[in-house]
């Protein structure tokens, strides 16, 4: 609006916007700069320039749809089926401060209607098609074609090694009259002897009493639906695999333990993801989730929901075990989804990036799936890649629902529920007790935490000692330090038990334990490469604070790559410790035997390749095989506490070398400022924990310090722009003797002339005074939203601490409700990067 105002004075008045520069320069008592006139040329370019302007300001009119926020007006409209218009809403925008904005507690609450509507892809096959997909898919050797199939004989005549082949289709078995009459036809009418016609009968009933019969000396091999079905296949090397993963294999390399050896039964709770409280309990979800498998409703579908730590992955790994042992004739496959883009793949390259390391055949395992054969896990769907935006976290779960778009399908769901936005985008993105949905609908079960008695269990294969310690701990401070809810997560337990005897008890915290078995992992590490290779003076390539370094480095890079997805590529970690290893400190390797020497001369040839391979393969990430050269932290929670920890570094260091490490990582992968990568809700939980201590003396004035570690800025931004003296903000009153010095000069300037108040001047003084005033406004949105980590992660602080932040008597209430409100900024980024990937 402001520069459509300046275009009309351009043309109707003569005055461009570099003219009315030179009119408000001369207004000071100055010597005047001389005015030349505009010329036409100038100023069909100014009306070209706002034409560009009002198509762009159109075009995100028309995008906005319902995510950005909206006036209570336009939703009152909307509710009857009618809009505000562009030109009412632009005139409208002229006064946003009586703009009254929709909030969440308006919004109307459409209880079962989902985001998107969902049909079956099932489609009506008849018999014979279906046989003849089957047999080629059960056997390479057939290759039987639509055109040698025979509709007046209900038979397919193909060939198969070098013989013809008979393919008799039956809805049941028929009798040998029947089998002889179709080989004795097509041995006559095709000369051929009727004993060199290989023949299949293929019999759409589930069940037979005969693989093969033999009638006149001739043996016909007999297949049945259900058993090429069963024998489509070998799952026997994946279920070795699931049966390693939690029988044999270590949890962490060299602590000697396996899943079996710490896992215990997991209850749960059906939630609907509201703030009622009439959730059902489930005292051992994976004897449920047994029954849900043996059920015939097949058109519920479950999604296992938990926070970090709690077992997921663990329990969908046993029950994939316990569905194996099982009589239930289903095949569990458990798809990771981690690092994964379902919204840019089919369903058909998701099968194929899990079946490719089996060498399975995808077309076999989507007939299964339409079979009701499978039972598909999808495991981490926090874990996504692009999940930042409302808009692509329901293109992914769409793409993630086909796979129960058929009538037999049996899918479970496992993630975080904090990636949604709110409970109301959870229950529609995850089709909570969808009843106007025509397809299928979705039981959520939440993880519980362990008790008393799960701990001591889960405990149950450590030194006695040390379950006995956890469990007095536990007893004693019950909820105090959040040592139960530590404890009580499976995956922190176990860290805690591995790692007890050398870890400092005061002030206990998640983020504490899980740096404290990262750091055992590589002292581990280092003991274990040392009595490989015998000696002392043989030393690892790298020493323990160098992996620190490096794997510190690496979730750096990691998190501004792909945010907290858990995945890099081989190329991306490459590039990342190359970065490192040319701007490594020498403070680094102070713990290596020679004290003096660096890492590079310590390594004479192939240095970038040995420290590569180092960090690959000695710290705490492993190789990612649910894709093709890909690594990831063992465990998520790694990857989060590493960035905190790299936060803390910045915030507050405990030594000169603490800084030192910040400043080169920063320096290295080029981050100018950390507040620009992105913040997720444990993050914000670990940062926290390492920063304070439960117990610990905070007022105003630890409270304003904490603040002002995290960013200065946000004080002064809220001084400035938030906090009221006399019911006005300093701005406002920057804003007012600001309006008030121009009027005066301008009055100074045209006292003794009838100027001033002519219509070209008073539009000058008003574009004047409305540019200078949006342009700051805009500078405040941008920094307010660089702020927004500092922010979160001091509130949750006050929190803990018990500090009462709403006092205003460090920042002003106004300042930290609304320093997550800026839509408008975020959704012109997304119309963008929308414009930009179409």
């Amino acid at each position: 609006m402001t520069y459509s105002f300046t275009v009309m004075s351009h043309i109707f008045l003569d005055y461009s916007l570099f003219k009315m520069v030179i009119i408000a320069y001369n207004t000071l008592p100055f010597s005047d700069i001389p005015l030349s006139s505009t010329s036409w040329s100038d100023k069909i370019w100014s009306i070209f320039f706002l034409c560009i302007l009002c198509a762009f300001v159109y075009f995100i009119y028309s995008e906005w749809g319902n995510d950005g926020k909206i006036s209570l007006q336009d939703s009152k409209l909307k509710e009857v089926k009618k809009e505000l218009g562009f030109i009412r809403a632009a005139l409208r925008g002229m006064n946003p401060s009586k703009i009254e904005v929709k909030e969440e507690k308006y919004e109307l609450e459409k209880k079962g209607k989902s985001n998107f509507e969902l049909s079956f892809l099932d489609i009506p096959r008849d018999w014979p098609s279906e046989s003849r997909e089957l047999l080629n898919l059960f056997s390479n050797q057939y290759n039987i074609k639509n055109s040698e199939w025979f509709r007046e004989e209900q038979c397919f005549l193909s060939e198969y090694l070098n013989k013809p082949l008979l393919v008799i289709c039956s809805m049941s078995m028929p009798d040998n009259e029947y089998i002889m009459r179709k080989i004795e036809y097509f041995a006559e009418n095709f000369s051929e002897n009727s004993n060199s016609i290989n023949t299949i009968i293929a019999i759409k009933s589930l069940s037979s009493d005969h693989n093969s019969i033999n009638i006149n000396e001739k043996l016909i091999k007999v297949y049945t639906k259900g058993f090429l079905l069963n024998n489509l296949i070998n799952f026997n090397e994946y279920n070795d695999y699931l049966t390693t993963q939690f029988y044999k294999s270590e949890i962490y390399d060299g602590d000697e333990y396996t899943l079996n050896d710490v896992y215990v039964e997991s209850s749960g709770v059906f939630t609907n993801i509201d703030n009622k409280s009439n959730d059902t309990v489930i005292n051992n979800v994976e004897e449920y989730l047994l029954q849900w498998a043996r059920s015939k409703k097949n058109e519920e579908q479950i999604a296992l929901l938990g926070d970090y730590g709690q077992g997921k992955s663990v329990l969908s790994l046993k029950f994939a075990n316990e569905l194996i042992k099982s009589d239930i004739n289903k095949q569990p496959i458990i798809i990771e989804l981690r690092g994964k883009s379902p919204r840019n793949m089919p369903m058909e390259e998701l099968i194929a990036a899990w079946a490719y390391r089996f060498n399975y055949n995808v077309t076999s395992i989507l007939t299964l799936l339409k079979e009701g054969k499978l039972i598909v896990i999808l495991e981490g769907f926090d874990e996504l890649d692009m999940v930042g935006d409302k808009l692509r976290r329901l293109e992914h779960f769409k793409k993630l629902w086909e796979f129960a778009r058929y009538k037999k399908s049996k899918v479970i769901i496992t993630g975080r529920p904090n990636l949604f936005l709110n409970n109301e985008e959870a229950r529609d993105y995850l089709h909570l007790q969808n009843k106007a949905c025509s397809t299928f609908h979705v039981k959520a079960v939440k993880l519980e935490p362990f008790c008393k008695e799960k701990i001591r269990l889960s405990l149950r294969n450590m030194p006695q000692k040390v379950s006995k310690e956890i469990l007095y701990h536990y007893e004693l401070n019950g909820d105090n330090n959040g040592f139960a809810d530590l404890v009580s997560r499976p995956s922190t337990l176990f860290q805690a038990g591995v790692i007890w005897d050398s870890l400092d008890k005061s002030n206990l915290n998640s983020s504490k334990i899980i740096n404290s078995f990262i750091e055992h992992a590589y002292k581990r590490q280092a003991e274990k490469l040392l009595s490989i290779s015998g000696s002392s003076l043989e030393s690892p390539v790298l020493t323990p604070r160098e992996r620190a370094y490096f794997m510190l480095g690496v979730a750096v890079g990691m998190v501004n790559y792909n945010g907290y997805s858990n995945q890099i590529s081989g190329k991306e970690l490459s590039n990342i410790v190359r970065k490192l290893f040319h701007s490594i400190p020498q403070e680094c390797s102070q713990d290596h035997h020679s004290c003096t020497k660096e890492l590079s001369e310590r390594l004479e040839s192939d240095a970038f390749d040995s420290v590569f391979n180092d960090v690959r393969t000695s710290g705490v990430l492993v190789r990612d095989l649910t894709s093709y050269d890909s690594f990831k932290f063992a465990h998520k929670s790694f990857l989060e506490s590493l960035f905190s920890t790299f936060f803390k570094y910045k915030v507050k260091p405990d030594s000169q070398y603490e800084e030192i490490v910040f400043n080169t990582i920063s320096t290295a992968l080029s981050l100018d400022d950390i507040y620009s990568l992105k913040f997720s809700d444990e993050v914000i939980s670990h940062i926290t924990d390492n920063l304070i201590n439960k117990g610990q003396e905070f007022g105003d004035y630890e409270s304003r310090l904490l603040l002002e570690s995290l960013s200065k800025k946000s004080i002064l931004i809220d001084k400035f722009f938030y906090k009221e003296y006399f019911k006005l903000t300093t701005w406002s009153y920057i804003r007012l003797i600001l309006l008030f010095s121009l009027a005066s000069l301008y009055l100074f300037k045209y006292s003794s002339h009838d100027l001033f108040f002519s219509p070209s001047n008073i539009l000058l003084f008003m574009m004047l005074s409305i540019t200078l005033i949006s342009s700051i406004d805009f500078i405040r949105d941008i920094e307010k939203k660089n702020v927004q980590p500092a922010i979160k992660i001091w509130c949750r602080a006050c929190t803990v601490l018990e500090y009462d932040y709403s006092t205003e008597k460090v920042l002003s209430n106004r300042f930290v409700n609304q320093s997550s409100q800026l839509y408008f900024v975020d959704k012109i980024k997304n119309l963008l990067n929308k414009f930009r990937n179409n």
